[in-house]
C-alpha cells in the first residue's frame, strides 16, 4: 500500500497479486493474451539479482559522490511474538496508549480471503490479544486516529473483488466497532490524512466508477462532503500533510502507467493547486515527512510497457522541497523496492526506515536500509526474519523502535494475476522489532 498520509505513514501499494492490481493487471492480461517476463532495473542501468534479493549493478553518480559520507547507524532486528491472524493490507492505528490496533485485512489463501477481525500488540509485554470485530470484512484500507482517540476504517474490498464503502469506528475503551456514516463511493488501496481541524481526507485508490473523486468525512457529525475532484485519478501515490496543514498528493498510476504530477490539496479553501513534478514516475513507493518540512518519496515502480506487463522497481529517491516546491534527486537505495509504503517510517532520530518491499514480483525483501537527511545516503539497517513485499505493515512505538509484521510471503507465481484470488498468495503471521542504533 502507498503511505498512510501522516508523517511516518505510508502505505502502501503497485501492482500487486491481490487486491488492487487484480482489477488493473487483468484487463492488461486480456489485451496481451500473454504475461512477459516482468525484470527489475535501475533506471536506465541495468541490474542483476541474486536468488536472495541482492542487487549487484554499476554504481551511480550520486552513489559515488557520496560514498566518503558516513551512512546511518544500522540498528537490530528480533523477532516478536506472531500475530492471532496472518494478514496483509490491514488498516493500522497507533493508539493513544501505544498499543497498535490492526483491523481486517487479506488472509490469502483459504476461504475467507478477507476477513473482519481485529487484532492489537501490546508493546509493554510484546505480545498480540484478539479485540472487536468489525461488522464488515475489509482489506486495502487505511485506518485513522481520530482526535478522540477513536479509530475510522473505511471502504476497502469486502471479499471476492467487491468494494464496500461502509465506514466503522473502533472505540479502544470498549474494544468495539460501530458502523458510521458511509462513504460517498465504494474505494479500495486509497489515501487518508488527518487534516488539522480533526476532519479526514480521503482521496484516490480504485473506485467502482473510476472517478477521481475525494471526500471529507466529519467525525463531528459522521457524514461524507465530496471535495473538488482530484485533477488525475489515481492510486498508489503519496498523500502527506505537510506542516502548513495542506496536502502534497504525488506520482501513483493510473490504469495505464504511472505519472510525474504532484498537487497539492488546500483544506481551508477546498482547492486543488499543481506544484512541481516528480523527476521520474513512480508509484507505489514509500514517503514521509521529514523534520525539516520537506518530504522523502522513494522507491516504487515504473511501468515502461503495459502491453507487455515490464516494471522496473526502483532504486532511487527524491525529496520535496516547501519552500521551492520542487523535487529534486537524493541517495539511492542499494536495493530497488516497491510495495514498500507500508513499512516505510520516520524513526524519531530523524533518520528514515526502509524495510522489505519487493525487488522483483511477488518476491519480497527480508533487508532493510536507513536514510540520513542529513547526508542524504542510504545505508544498510539489517535483516528481518521475513521477506515481506506486498501488503506488510510498520507502526512507530512509543520508545523508538518499529513493529513490521505481516505482508504476503514470496511464492512461485511469476505474476498471479487474477489467480491470487484463489489461493497464490499466503499472509504471514510474523513479526519484527526494529531497534534504531
Amino acid at each position: 500500500m502507498t503511505p498512510a498520509g501522516s508523517p511516518g505513514g505510508g502505505s502502501a501499494r503497485g501492482r500487486k497479486a491481490t487486491l488492487v492490481i487484480v482489477i488493473l493487471l487483468v484487463a492488461l492480461v486480456a489485451e496481451s493474451g500473454a504475461i512477459a517476463l516482468l525484470v527489475s532495473t535501475r533506471g536506465s542501468t541495468s541490474s542483476s539479482q541474486s536468488a536472495s534479493g541482492t542487487s549487484t549493478s554499476t554504481s551511480t553518480s550520486s552513489q559515488s559522490a557520496s560514498s566518503a559520507a558516513p551512512v546511518p547507524s544500522q540498528g537490530a532486528w528480533a523477532p516478536t511474538a506472531p500475530m492471532r491472524v496472518a494478514v496483509a493490507y490491514s488498516g493500522v492505528a497507533t493508539l493513544t496508549d501505544g498499543r497498535v490496533l490492526v483491523a481486517g485485512g487479506f488472509v490469502g489463501a483459504g476461504s475467507p480471503a478477507v476477513v473482519s477481525s481485529s487484532q492489537i500488540y501490546n508493546p509493554s509485554n510484546g505480545t498480540w490479544s484478539v479485540t472487536g470485530s468489525m461488522h464488515y470484512p475489509r482489506a486495502g484500507v487505511q485506518a485513522v486516529l481520530l482526535n478522540d482517540g477513536d479509530v475510522l476504517v473505511a471502504g476497502g474490498e469486502a471479499g471476492q473483488g467487491n468494494l464496500t464503502k461502509t465506514a466503522e469506528i473502533y472505540n479502544p475503551s470498549a474494544g468495539t466497532w460501530t458502523l458510521t456514516g458511509n462513504m460517498t463511493f465504494a474505494r479500495l488501496d486509497y489515501q487518508a490524512v488527518l487534516l488539522n481541524d480533526g476532519r479526514v481526507f480521503v482521496v484516490g485508490g480504485v473506485l467502482v466508477n473510476g472517478s477521481s473523486v475525494a471526500e471529507i468525512y466529519n467525525p463531528a457529525t459522521g457524514s461524507w462532503t465530496l471535495t473538488p475532484p482530484q485533477p488525475f485519478p489515481r492510486q498508489d501515490m503519496l498523500a502527506i500533510k505537510l506542516n502548513d496543514g495542506n496536502v502534497l498528493v504525488a506520482g501513483g498510476a493510473s490504469a495505464t502507467a504511472p505519472t510525474t504530477l504532484s498537487e497539492i490539496y488546500n483544506p481551508s479553501t477546498n482547492t486543488w493547486t499543481q506544484t512541481g513534478s516528480l523527476i521520474e514516475p513512480r508509484s507505489d513507493g514509500g514517503a514521509v515527512l521529514l523534520n525539516n518540512g520537506d518530504v522523502l518519496f522513494a522507491g516504487g515502480y515504473v511501468i515502461y510497457n503495459g502491453s507487455a506487463l515490464s516494471i522496473d522497481y526502483l532504486y532511487t529517491s527524491e525529496l520535496y522541497n516547501v519552500t521551492t516546491s520542487k523535487w529534486t534527486s537524493t541517495g539511492d537505495m542499494a536495493s530497488p523496492r516497491g510495495e514498500m509504503g507500508g513499512a516505510t517510517l520516520l524513526l524519531n532520530n530523524g533518520d528514515v526506515l526502509a524495510a522489505g518491499g519487493n525487488f522483483q514480483p511477488e518476491t519480497g525483501l527480508s533487508s532493510a536500509e536507513l536514510y540520513s537527511p542529513k547526508t542524504g545516503i542510504w545505508g544498510p539497517a539489517g535483516d528481518m526474519s521475513t521477506p515481506r513485499g506486498s501488503g506488510e505493515m510498520s507502526a512507530l512505538l512509543k520508545g523508538g523502535d518499529v513493529l513490521v509484521f505481516g505482508g504476503l510471503l514470496p511464492h512461485a507465481c511469476a505474476f498471479c494475476g487474477a489467480i491470487a484470488l484463489r489461493g497464490y498468495d499466503v499472509a504471514t503471521s510474523s513479526a519484527d522489532i526494529y531497534t534504531p542504533g
